[in-house]
């Protein structure tokens, strides 16, 4: 079952024949990545599969198929924070004070758990904030352009993600490290506080 499309990929619910268990799979178009660049995006996703966060959804499997990079991950029923979000805004509400700050505490751990492995989500932002059944609990999603650091190369240099959320290294096209995951964790405590995404002339400002 199609379940979305972002910018890296379309997203379905697929269901393991041997044991019925339902799974969220992602198809990323890769034909302009060399044979070399395919089997490092597969390495590198296997070692997100090694986190283990009660905050973070986990990955089971990443294969490369007709140019295609598939990469399996638990499936979690229910809506996202930024659907959540824009309901409230339509309606003219407001998420309570107890809510934000649990929200914010899950997506620290889960944001914890990434780094302590040398993880950069490289992403972050509601649309990738999954929350579970009864809108209570969050797990981070959508690790399909998360990049792996190690002491060869402690920083990532490629510019991805969502604009809205760019930290000023990003936007300056610099290295950036951990400190622009922990920068879009700032722009969505700004947006679950204010129903809204925060104004392009406030990044800006850090610019000049």
């Amino acid at each position: 079952a199609f379940l979305g499309k972002g910018a890296f990929g379309a997203v379905y619910r697929v269901r393991r024949r041997e044991d019925g268990q339902h799974y969220a799979l992602k198809i990323v178009d890769i034909r302009t990545r060399s044979q070399r660049g395919r089997q490092a995006a597969v390495n590198e996703i296997r070692v997100l599969a090694s986190v283990h966060s009660a905050f973070v959804i986990r990955f089971w499997e990443a294969f490369v198929e007709n140019d295609r990079l598939h990469i399996v991950t638990e499936f979690a029923p229910g809506s996202d924070l930024a659907r959540k979000l824009n309901q409230l805004s339509l309606a003219e509400q407001r998420l309570d004070e107890p809510t934000v700050w649990s929200y914010f505490i899950q997506l620290c751990l889960g944001l914890k758990a990434l780094h302590e492995a040398s993880i950069l989500h490289r992403d972050l932002k509601p649309a990738n904030v999954l929350l579970l059944a009864g809108e209570e609990r969050l797990k981070i999603a959508d690790l399909g352009i998360a990049k792996v650091l190690n002491g060869d190369e402690p920083v990532a240099k490629t510019q991805c993600g969502t604009p809205a959320y760019f930290s000023p290294e990003l936007w300056r096209n610099q290295p950036y490290d951990d400190r622009s995951d922990v920068w879009a964790l700032g722009c969505i405590l700004y947006e679950m506080v204010m129903v809204r995404p925060r104004r392009p002339h406030i990044t800006c400002a850090f610019l000049f």
